[in-house]
């Protein structure tokens, strides 16, 4: 964490970005030292709140090791800390080894503790032998290259059959209860991974955020705050399944998600996709655009919001009640 905070407070990274955006770049800090804090503060808080509630409980402890083995990622620089202080290369390989094992065993194990379906535990088993095995040669460790595309598809992929894991289990061997503690975790994890998803897609589509300026600290700002809100999500999801998976209403949380956050997205590409042709085509007639079709556009499709939530809250109600197993 001081190498995390020097690099911050000494280095200052994005000094110039903040330069040319007109934010003092003190605020910039602030906030990312308070959401990356958050995060790992989180991580921590669900595993010790667990820890004392469950800690009787093998699994539990389990769960406990694997949330705390995330929250280090966020206040430090895990990947060039053992470059720079030769004494933590060690710890912080292991670090990294075990949290790739676990996180993708909490994935096929959760919440009974056993692999289903059961050959989930042949690939769980490749994983962790070749994570273990490539210690030595971390070029060819995907847990060690996550800024290497090779190594991005192979997490990807890993997590996904994760996630259909869940899913499987949700829909063959859950009991009703089983099946709550599963709708938490792929609700806190869904929402971490459309973060970040969106978070790594936002170059490809607009590369100005990767050159120097005012569009980098925005981009940079605005992501990786909401990808350590996001994050915190996920402990908050485990701790409610584990502890109390009843104490909220799952379903209605998830259909109001998916009801706003569809029916904005979408409204938000109507409005964007309407107002570059628009503009272009003002463009090509005067030879100038309008401020003032914009802000038509942007009230038309304000006005649209509520006919077309209602719309949508219907059929993702009929939708939901169709998916809901029998018990």
């Amino acid at each position: 964490m001081p190498q995390w905070l020097q690099t911050l407070l000494v280095a200052r990274p994005l000094v110039e970005d903040a330069d040319a955006a007109g934010v003092p770049y003190g605020l910039v800090v602030s906030l990312s030292i308070v959401f990356s804090v958050a995060a790992a503060l989180s991580f921590i808080a669900a595993a010790s709140l667990i820890g004392w509630r469950k800690r009787r409980s093998a699994f539990a402890t389990f769960v406990v090791i694997a949330l705390l083995l995330r929250a280090p990622g966020f206040v430090t620089e895990i990947a060039s800390l053992g470059d720079r202080t030769p004494e933590w290369a060690g710890p912080m390989l292991a670090l990294r080894a075990l949290d790739a094992i676990c996180a993708l065993l909490f994935l096929y194990v959760f919440p009974t503790g056993t692999f289903v379906p059961r050959r989930a535990a042949l690939l769980w088993s490749i994983w962790a032998a070749w994570v273990v095995g490539t210690l030595a040669t971390p070029s060819v460790n995907p847990a060690l290259n996550l800024d290497q595309w090779w190594a991005e598809v192979t997490v990807s992929l890993l997590a996904l059959t994760g996630l259909a894991a869940q899913v499987y289990r949700y829909r063959v061997a859950s009991t009703p209860r089983e099946r709550l503690q599963t709708k938490w975790i792929v609700y806190g994890l869904a929402a971490y991974v459309l973060v970040f998803a969106v978070q790594q897609l936002v170059p490809v589509f607009a590369p100005t955020v990767r050159g120097p300026g005012a569009a980098r600290l925005w981009y940079r700002l605005i992501g990786d705050t909401a990808n350590d809100a996001a994050a915190m999500l996920v402990p908050v999801t485990i701790a409610v399944a584990i502890l109390r998976a009843k104490l909220l209403g799952i379903d209605l949380i998830i259909n109001r998600t998916i009801v706003y956050v569809g029916v904005t997205a979408a409204l938000a590409a109507v409005f964007a996709g309407a107002s570059n042709a628009v503009q272009y085509v003002l463009g090509q007639l005067t030879g100038h655009g309008s401020d003032a079709v914009s802000i038509v556009l942007a009230m038309l499709v304000a006005a649209a919001f509520a006919p077309v939530k209602s719309y949508v809250q219907r059929v993702v109600d009929r939708r939901m009640a169709r998916a809901q197993p029998r018990a």
